[in-house]
């Protein structure tokens, strides 16, 4: 009889825990000595043991590689069930791939495909997924002959089956390609037809939650999610512990979500896991790639644009878990942003069109998205369960009391789930107690009052009282955990076991396979979670939030050297090196949180200082975000801002409020920015520290400019002059002026001609883009004769500053003096490493070059830019980059992300000039009304601005939009009103004009003439 036809790489595949591999082996030997008689090299042949493969298996990603060998590539796999099996994480990442394998097989209504998951029990215990009522084989008791035998029968059944005609099962798309075949389709080449079987791909485990319970409502959401094509992105969210996880990966794994739209895929990511984005779109590009038969995107391609082509191209479910590693937190006045540019950028982009579903889990909400996408963003909050729920779930975890007393316990706990768990494990475990002695004990316990939630007081007693009941080393284990905000690997737990004096007595003899029992121990009990770490065998651990927040008070107050010890272990001792990634960043921002949690602030400043070289690394990684988070560390809550000022003084204070001011700087922040100048202000104000005040003042003059307050950032840089020793008239030109500073001093500051070269520059670009030419000219003029003067080699206004006077005049149309003045702006730039003014200059001499025509050279100065600022996460020069790169390229989706960024930061004069250039691209697009709708916008925010440059252009787009559409009357009105207004302009212009060529030939007789390229 003919053989059957398939096409996968290997007919047997062996899935078993390391303490079987002996008898594994000798069964495998026997299945391949029978499907390859004759063969040498068993690597070679169609039975899959690991050891075999090994060249092929290690290095990358190998939970990935083992999950599509074994889910993917082979025809039948013998799996192992035990709780050895259970406990491994490679058995894990395999498990995930067999289980994912048998999600897609009926075996109710598919007795072929049944056939291809065979289980055989090596030792005691259970494997999570693997239901109590499976067929298993004796492989404790049967011989390696009578396994390999029955193994083969199964596997001759199969193919038998197959022959017949009764099935005939596709190989997935995953499996392993010949070096032959050549992909040449790409993402530009139209879809082709669905290749079967559907492939899912869980890239980290879901919790696989055997009492999972009662979540039918939010099932059928997602349910109705998957069924509308209208819906785009869903959002899961609520309090940890409520199951987000176990839902999403229960309604892909049992309830078959996945089938209710056509999915080309489904791809499950945890950010809990491997918090990094980039790496989450290399994977599901890889994953697309294979599935698509398509080349990977071209290098240098940002990986967050492709994956985003990928997604509304083609129809994909793809599951981002555990958001909230990289979400604001409560504190933050932008509470639920995700942090990350590209992720933001990614999720925007697919919420705006296609066919795929996005679904995100996370603590917290998503308000940016659900208001950025109201009609293709759905949000659901799971709740809490009510009595009923809550009463099942402890029948499930073991509690047989009467259903009235279950309920009971339910309400005190407020119906949370992990809080459940952890009360019926608690009495349940030795020495037993009673639920309603445990109940009435917790209720009694200290019944204050105060602002906490009387569930959540609950719960924390519940916490208080479990750890008296732990045995000393899972007690302290837990505290060791529970010192640590990310998952912390093994190692370092048993480094900090040994090396803590107050908590090393405790765990005595423990070595590190114990205290893998026991923190094994403590994930059964709900109390920790396990994480593997990417790319490794490396198991990490973390706490539940509100476990965290109770064991870390107690594991602190064991001992006054905890945090001390506790900083030297995991950051090193003093003489560490700089941290050169986020990677080798975190260790310290632990250990600085440790040290100010425990009040020790002269240490964390210390390590700060000088392992964080004074806050210099956030820039040089660089990590804003980790940084800003660091930073408010020191001075948040309000009654540790009070602690730190008393124990390291009021300046010391000023330079953390810098910092984030500064970082928020950076990433866009323009709240954090203002707020952060106006309380370091104020202390430098207290210490008369004039230069300070001047500096705090121009900063919150340009977070004004950014926003559009052109008239108060005009009065904020007046107010910065007066503190540099200049007194001016508190009225310049048409524009108010708005004090931002305390209370004057009574006599004018000693004149600082730094912060007044500054000061005038910053009041300069506030009045240019208000159409002040001529004054913002001589403030340039000023600015720039005091920089040549002091200057060691009198060079004209250079860094920030000299990026303002040239844009300055290039709006102006002095096209080769703002040239010549960046090009000797970026050569001092150079010299001192200023990377993001570098960028600046490249940006601006890349809009030069299209101005004159050369597409070329812009091309290459204008993508370096934006790859630039989004490597360095420069949330303020980003939007001006990509609106470069748009007029560049003709790129709508450039010009709409630029326009989102400046949306969620507040940038609002680089919105109005996102809206006007896509009012343009539109317009050229064939698509009239949409342009002169963006153009309305962009009037009326130029308009309310007083943004001279942003109205004018508004008015050309409004008239070429009405010429395009054909509407003559309103071409003739836009037209009149563009003229009227640029001849108002002219003289203004050609004052300006007039102060700048008398300005050059001043400084030529005085400096000479200088070369190109040279300061």
């Amino acid at each position: 009889m003919p053989g059957p036809q398939h096409d996968y790489r290997f007919d047997v595949a062996f899935s078993f825990a390391g303490p079987h591999r002996d008898k594994v082996r000798a069964i495998a030997d026997l299945v391949a000595a029978k499907l390859d008689p004759g063969l040498l090299k068993r690597g070679k042949g169609k039975v899959f043991f690991d050891e075999w493969f090994r060249a092929e298996i290690l290095g990358g990603n190998m939970r990935v590689l083992l999950q599509r060998i074994y889910g993917e590539q082979s025809l039948m796999v013998v799996a192992d069930l035990s709780d050895d099996y259970a406990d491994r994480p490679w058995c894990q990442g395999e498990a995930e791939a067999i289980d994912a394998l048998r999600m897609r097989i009926d075996s109710a209504r598919d007795e072929t495909a049944r056939l291809r998951v065979f289980i055989v029990r090596f030792g005691p215990g259970h494997v999570p997924g693997v239901l109590e009522n499976t067929g298993w084989l004796d492989g404790i008791n049967l011989s390696a002959e009578e396994i390999a035998t029955d193994i083969l029968d199964r596997l001759e059944l199969l193919k038998a089956r197959l022959a017949e005609g009764q099935e005939r099962l596709a190989p997935d798309a995953h499996a392993a390609t010949s070096p032959q075949v050549v992909l040449t389709r790409s993402l530009s080449d139209p879809p082709s037809p669905i290749p079967p079987p559907l492939p899912i791909l869980f890239f980290h485990p879901a919790t696989n939650d055997a009492l999972y319970s009662r979540r039918e409502r939010e099932l059928a959401w997602l349910d109705d999610c998957a069924k509308d094509a209208r819906i785009r992105i869903a959002t899961v969210t609520g309090v940890g512990g409520l199951g987000k996880t176990s839902l999403v990966g229960h309604w892909i794994a049992v309830q078959r979500g996945w089938q209710h739209r056509t999915f080309r895929g489904v791809f499950f990511y945890s950010f809990y896991s491997d918090r990094d984005p980039q790496h989450f779109f290399a994977a599901f590009l890889q994953f697309v790639c294979e599935r698509e038969k398509i080349v990977a995107p071209p290098t240098g391609t940002p990986l967050h644009h492709a994956a985003a082509t990928a997604v509304r191209k083609w129809c994909y479910l793809v599951v981002l878990d555990g958001l909230e590693v990289l979400q604001r937190d409560e504190n933050d006045p932008h509470y639920g942003w995700i942090n990350d540019g590209s992720l933001n950028e990614f999720v925007a982009r697919v919420g705006g069109e296609g066919l795929s579903l996005l679904v995100l889990t996370s603590r917290f909400p998503f308000p940016q998205i659900t208001n950025e996408h109201p009609k293709a963003a759905r949000a659901k909050e799971l709740p809490l369960f009510d009595a009923k729920e809550g009463a099942d779930l402890l029948e499930k975890c073991g509690l047989t009391h009467i259903r009235e007393n279950l309920e009971a316990y339910s309400t005190q706990f407020g119906g949370h789930p992990l809080a459940l768990r952890l009360f019926a494990g608690a009495c349940l475990a030795q020495p037993f107690d009673e639920p309603e002695t445990v109940s009435r004990h917790l209720l009694a316990a200290g019944t204050e009052a105060g602002e906490e939630d009387a569930h959540r007081r609950q719960f924390r007693k519940l916490l208080l009282w479990l750890q008296n009941k732990l045995p000393a080393p899972k007690r302290r284990l837990l505290q060791l955990v529970a010192l640590f905000r990310e998952p912390v690997p093994t190692a370092t737990l048993a480094a900090l076991a040994t090396g803590l004096d107050a908590m090393k007595a405790d765990f005595g003899d423990c070595d590190a396979t114990h205290l893998r029992f026991l923190l094994d121990a403590l994930v059964r009990d709900h109390l920790l979670q396990r994480e593997e770490a990417p790319d490794s065998d490396t198991a990490r651990w973390a706490a539940h939030p509100i476990v965290r927040e109770v064991f870390r008070g107690e594991a602190l107050a064991s001992g006054d050297t905890v945090a001390q010890q506790f900083a030297e272990i995991v950051a090193g001792k003093g003489g560490g090196g700089k941290p050169r990634s986020v990677a080798e960043l975190q260790p310290i921002l632990e250990a600085i949180e440790v040290l100010l949690a425990a009040g020790n602030f002269r240490a964390a400043a210390d390590l700060f200082l000088e392992r964080l070289e004074n806050g210099q690394v956030f820039l040089t990684i660089p990590a804003p975000q980790e940084g800003l988070h660091c930073a408010r560390g020191f001075i948040e809550p309000p009654e540790r801002r009070a602690a730190l000022e008393q124990a390291l003084g009021r300046g010391q204070l000023a330079r953390y409020v810098a910092w984030i001011a500064l970082l928020a700087n950076n990433l866009g922040e323009l709240d954090g920015v203002e707020r952060g100048n106006e309380e370091k202000n104020e202390i430098r104000h207290a210490e008369q520290s004039w230069a300070n005040v001047s500096i705090g003042l121009r900063n919150i003059a340009e977070v004004q400019t950014l926003r559009g307050a052109l008239g108060e950032a005009v009065g904020s840089a007046s107010e910065a002059l007066f503190y540099a020793g200049v007194e001016e008239a508190d009225t310049l030109g048409s524009t108010a002026v708005h004090r931002r500073a305390p209370q004057r001093p009574s006599s004018v500051p000693t004149h600082d001609s730094e912060q007044e070269r500054s000061s005038r520059a910053y009041r300069a670009h506030a009045l240019s883009l208000g159409g002040e030419m001529a004054a913002a000219s001589r403030d340039f003029a000023a600015a720039d004769t005091l920089n040549r003067k002091n200057h060691h080699e009198n060079a004209a206004l250079y860094s920030s500053g000299g990026i303002k006077w040239c844009s300055h005049r290039f709006r102006l149309g002095e096209a080769d003096s703002a040239r010549r003045l960046t090009e000797a702006n970026r050569a001092i730039c150079e010299r001192n490493r200023w990377n993001q003014t570098i960028a600046q200059c490249d940006l601006l001499l890349g809009e030069l070059d299209l101005a004159a025509g050369g597409r070329d050279s812009a091309d290459q100065r204008i993508v370096a830019a934006v790859r630039l600022f989004r490597e360095a996460r420069q949330g303020m020069d980003l939007p001006d980059a990509l609106l470069a790169q748009a007029r560049l390229r003709g790129s709508v989706e450039d010009c709409e992300e630029a326009l989102r960024l400046a949306a969620r930061s507040g940038l609002v004069l680089k919105q109005c000039d996102a809206l006007n250039l896509r009012a343009r691209l539109r317009r050229e697009a064939g698509q009239p009304a949409d342009a002169a709708k963006d153009a309305r916008d962009a009037l009326e925010i130029a308009e309310r601005c007083g943004y001279y440059w942003g109205r004018h252009e508004a008015l050309r787009q409004l008239r070429d939009a009405a010429q395009a559409s054909g509407n003559r009357a309103d071409e003739k009105h836009w037209d009149e009103a563009e003229k009227a207004l640029a001849a108002k302009m002219q003289p203004e212009i050609e004052e300006a004009l007039r102060i700048n060529r008398e300005h050059d030939t001043e400084m030529e007789k005085l400096y000479g003439k200088k070369k190109r390229g040279k300061a």
